[in-house]
């Protein structure tokens, strides 16, 4: 059956982690991808994990865990 509802995770680093961290405590759960920065860009260097899918309990994260850094309000 397929998820009505996307799943969203922001972190603000560590995306990566998370996703191994919730895949190895639910059952049915794995990181299915890691997508790492091609090139340097203005707040960060080429190798960052910028964004990860992952499942949990079977349910894809297919809006990703992005891994953006800080968020601020003007």
């Amino acid at each position: 059956m397929k998820p009505k509802n996307t799943i969203c995770l922001w972190f603000d680093k560590d995306a990566h982690e998370a996703a191994r961290f919730y895949a190895s405590i639910f059952p049915d759960s794995k990181v299915t991808a890691v997508h790492e920065a091609p090139g340097d860009y203005p707040s960060g260097k080429k190798g960052d994990v910028l964004t990860v899918e992952f499942t949990v309990l079977g349910i894809p994260v297919s809006s990703k865990a992005l891994s953006t850094g800080s968020f601020r309000r003007a």
